[in-house]
């Protein structure tokens, strides 16, 4: 069964060449017998919007994960970081900011998650406490 441009946007239904009644739950529009929209309480469902581009650059950032390991080389933890250049940590709005500490830092797991600059410095979370943030010189502990 196929949608007429009368029925198109509108539920409808038609009896199949079995017998079978399919039924077009959601609004929408079709193309020679194939949906190409799929619409519910006037949100698209398909095709999937587009998704705005992340305007944060700490959660625009790639985030890496690397093991803890103990002086016997035992996996103890994990620990997480970015890297972000200098100039874009210092455009970084509070809003952005407290995204990232809840929703990359708070509740990870990770022994600590860094922000890590392009010249060395950074912002670490120790614990992956999102509410605490300690500003040093990256890995160096300075």
């Amino acid at each position: 069964a196929s949608a007429t441009p009368a029925t198109a946007g509108r539920p409808w239904r038609s009896r199949g060449k079995n017998g079978g009644i399919f039924e077009r739950i959601f609004p929408g529009s079709y193309t020679n017998g194939v949906v190409d929209r799929v619409d519910k309480g006037g949100e698209t469902l398909y095709p999937a919007p587009d998704t705005p581009a992340d305007d944060n650059p700490l959660t625009a950032c790639a985030l890496t994960v690397k093991d803890v390991e103990s002086g016997t080389g035992e996996k103890i933890g994990e620990y997480a970081y970015i890297e972000i250049n200098k100039g874009q940590l210092e455009s970084v709005r509070a809003e952005q900011y407290k995204d990232f500490a809840e929703t990359v830092v708070k509740d990870s797991g990770y022994n600590w998650v860094a922000i890590i600059c392009d010249d060395g410095t950074g912002i670490c979370f120790p614990g992956s406490m999102y509410y605490m943030a300690d500003v040093r010189k990256a890995l160096g502990y300075s």
